[in-house]
């Protein structure tokens, strides 16, 4: 009967992990990637990339439209819209756009206790030659319960900086 060594076993299993891992990551990871090559690109034209809105009262959901035009010859998907903060929400009014065809990403933001001024940032993946895209915002949020206005007549709001 032949004995085998402990060490002897711990390099055949090591060596099985590793084996499997490279066997996972070839067949299931990188998926998005895979699916990618095979959309075909198309452009976009952004109508407009940036608002800015200022004296909104505190407690309100503010909403942005931010359009956008396929002008190239493919479709036009749009693979995730990612905003960078929780108080914001966003989605597109169509996935797919056929060419010369117009849509609506719209982003929407909820001030509850978010006094002051706030950026807002998406990013849009799109299968165009440039993947990734920003959108952006800036609102100016002020007390509800504050109507006062200063010298200037201006509503006072207070800076807080990014969302």
């Amino acid at each position: 009967m032949k004995v085998i060594k402990h060490e002897n076993v711990i390099y055949v299993v090591i060596i099985c992990i590793v084996w499997m891992a490279i066997i996972l990551k070839y067949c299931f990871w990188g998926d998005d990637e895979k699916r990618d090559a095979f959309i075909p690109l198309t452009d976009v034209k952004f109508i407009d990339t940036r608002k800015e809105m200022r004296g909104i009262a505190e407690d309100t959901v503010v909403s942005f439209n931010y359009r956008l035009v396929n002008i190239g010859q493919h479709d036009l998907r749009i693979g995730y819209i990612n905003p960078d903060c929780t108080c914001t929400k966003c989605y597109a009014i169509d996935s797919v756009v056929a060419p010369g065809d117009t849509t609506v990403i719209v982003m929407k933001f909820d001030t509850k206790r978010k006094l002051g001024f706030h950026k807002l940032n998406t990013v849009v993946k799109l299968n165009t030659p440039i993947r990734l895209y920003k959108i952006s915002a800036i609102v100016g949020v002020i007390d509800k319960d504050s109507t006062q206005k200063n010298r200037k007549g201006r509503i006072r709001e207070t800076e807080t900086g990014i969302c």
